[in-house]
């Protein structure tokens, strides 16, 4: 806005603001209020009103489209795209094979959901390895991978969308084994899920542990149990699903080892588009339906993902709209003093 035009606004405002009892402000009294304040402070609290309003707009904006809104509900898209989408094999409760040999999981059924915005014709590729998967993407054979945490290595030949569900991950033991952390498994054998995101970190930050590479976190935890390696890592959800399913109790989920799997739909680098359209279709998704998902198939293990730049402009916008109120208040109180205080 141009500043005369806030002078402008300025000028309205003064000349029909009434006081006490209806009084209207004559030019006199105009005349001591200017003398009481410089016409910066009344420019910065016009700003500070508009970059509020202006913050307030953007946020609302964004959550015309964001979940728990009903805009664009039933807009959906011509099925005219065929997706292939590359299950992994065993990743419960996010993706794996059930027992009548059909994929099923958290991720699947979201992508199932969001369908009335996409608009896709979802076809499944047989179900693998996520090692196996991921080196199919590199060749080019699938177009989306569920349940995957971004790094440098995959974002060499994928693009991702906004994660939807994080989820810490924990080190597993056997039931009756004295609890350690990693530190204290030094040169002992622990199983970690080969090409998972967390084996990089891992090998990384603890290159003193002998790790095992295993197919997908049942094996690991399997071998765990034969008393062939020491320890697993895993994510929280997927040990508990495996846990509950085979009925292993005598494994124990240990503590977060600081590293938290924030799981994202992975797309083929040459399609943009697909990314576009998946986050668009989260962002739109009712947050009740979600958080009934999600509680559903991994209760408090795993917590939401909230859009950072709607967080944002939400608390930008409330703040400035504070401080815009308190200069406007104070603006008052100074004219009311200059209007009832004796000439000198």
């Amino acid at each position: 806005m141009p500043l005369s035009q806030i002078h402008q606004d300025r000028r309205q405002v003064i000349s029909t603001v009434t006081l006490g009892k209806g009084r209207p402000w004559d030019r006199r009294t105009q005349a001591a209020v200017r003398c009481r304040y410089p016409d910066w402070l009344a420019a910065g609290a016009a700003l500070l009103a508009q970059a509020g309003a202006v913050a307030g707009a953007m946020a609302g904006a964004l959550t015309a489209e964001m979940p728990g809104t009903t805009a664009g509900a039933g807009a959906a898209a011509p099925a005219t795209e065929t997706v292939r989408v590359a299950p992994e094999r065993d990743y419960g409760p996010f993706v794996y094979i059930n027992a009548e040999n059909q994929v099923q999981g958290l991720s699947i059924e979201l992508l199932q959901r969001l369908q009335p915005w996409l608009g896709w014709r979802l076809e499944m590729q047989p179900a693998r390895p996520l090692a196996d998967q991921l080196a199919a993407a590199r060749r080019g054979e699938v177009d989306l991978i569920t349940s995957l945490r971004p790094t440098p290595e995959r974002a060499a030949h994928l693009n991702f969308t906004r994660p939807y569900v994080a989820v810490p991950a924990v080190l597993v033991q056997r039931q009756g084994q004295p609890t350690t952390d990693l530190v204290g498994l030094r040169a002992q054998p622990v199983a970690v899920g080969r090409g998972y995101a967390v084996e990089g970190y891992l090998r990384l930050r603890h290159p003193q542990v002998r790790w095992v590479p295993m197919d997908d976190d049942a094996q690991a935890l399997a071998a765990l149990r034969r008393g062939e390696v020491q320890a697993v890592v895993a994510d929280v959800a997927s040990t508990r699903f495996i846990i509950g399913r085979e009925g292993w109790r005598d494994l124990v989920p240990g503590r977060p080892i600081g590293f938290d799997y924030a799981l994202a739909f992975g797309v083929r680098r040459d399609r943009p588009d697909l990314v576009l359209a998946l986050d668009r279709a989260l962002m739109r998704w009712p947050l009740a339906e979600r958080d009934t998902l999600f509680t559903r198939w991994v209760g408090p293990a795993a917590t939401e993902t909230r859009d950072p730049l709607r967080r944002a402009l939400e608390w930008i916008g409330a703040l400035i709209t504070l401080l815009g109120a308190l200069g406007w208040w104070w603006l008052r109180r100074r004219q009311r003093s200059a209007l009832l205080s004796p000439r000198s």
